[in-house]
């Protein structure tokens, strides 16, 4: 399934925490009761970025990445709920309360789930580059084949990651807003996400013989090195129920 990612900032003058309420209990509820927003969307998660620095994840600049699950089958003319009058009246206005439109990025994504276990403990997005030399096309074989393969041979590695997901960035559907500034994000090539049950795992996985040996030597042969945006997230997710916090 097709997914939409939305890396964004906190408008100026407000905290990262002003920025995450409003999203989570004004903006996504609003958003959850719009007509013919669920035509549109399976699935609506909010991930807002933590203060909690994790195996050489720094704390984002960026507060918060929304993930959306794209219905392709909806029956409506436009292809994006971001493309309705609905969105365009409503929702748009309302993103101006809490967002820096100069400091989002967006982009579509296909999905491969490597390792299919809970949603559970912290999740780590990183949205990567490919090295300069190697096509999207090779970057994304190598990355799906050879680097999910050696994570799967591990048991070592395995053990500490309940969840993996590969999502490859479609060509051509990354847009940034603005033009100059810190928020400007470069191209990617796709976002792995990876869960983990405690912080103490995050430490110990990155620390194991088979990834210092095995995974962590194969990422030069298709990953720009020093090229990623990385996130420790908690996720939050906005339901049709979600709606009648505003009612």
């Amino acid at each position: 399934m097709r997914k939409r990612f939305v890396i964004a900032t906190a408008k100026q003058g407000m905290s990262r925490a002003e920025f995450q309420t409003y999203w989570s209990e004004r903006h996504g509820p609003l958003v959850a009761g719009m007509p013919g927003y669920w035509d549109f969307t399976e699935r609506y998660i909010q991930n807002h970025t933590l203060d909690t620095p994790a195996y050489g994840v720094p704390v984002s600049q960026f507060d918060g990445v929304m993930e959306t699950w794209l219905r392709e089958d909806h029956g409506h003319k436009e292809r994006l709920f971001a493309e309705t009058p609905a969105y365009m009246e409503h929702v748009r206005p309302d993103e101006a309360n809490f967002i820096d439109p100069t400091g989002c990025t967006v982009m579509e994504a296909d999905t491969n789930v490597i390792i299919d276990g809970p949603r559970e403990g912290y999740k780590m997005l990183s949205f990567m580059r490919r090295r300069p030399d190697i096509s999207h096309e090779a970057f994304v074989e190598h990355y799906r084949t050879i680097h999910a393969g050696i994570v799967l041979a591990s048991q070592q590695i395995m053990s500490y990651i309940p969840r993996y997901v590969q999502h490859y960035v479609i060509p051509g559907t990354q847009k940034q807003f603005g033009t100059t500034g810190e928020g400007q994000l470069p191209q990617f090539d796709a976002v792995k996400e990876l869960w983990f049950r405690s912080l103490e795992d995050i430490e110990t996985m990155f620390a194991t013989e088979d990834y210092k040996t095995k995974l962590n030597p194969d990422e030069p042969n298709f990953i720009l090195l020093g090229g990623s945006t990385r996130f420790m997230l908690k996720e939050i997710e906005i339901t049709p129920e979600s709606a009648r916090k505003l009612a």
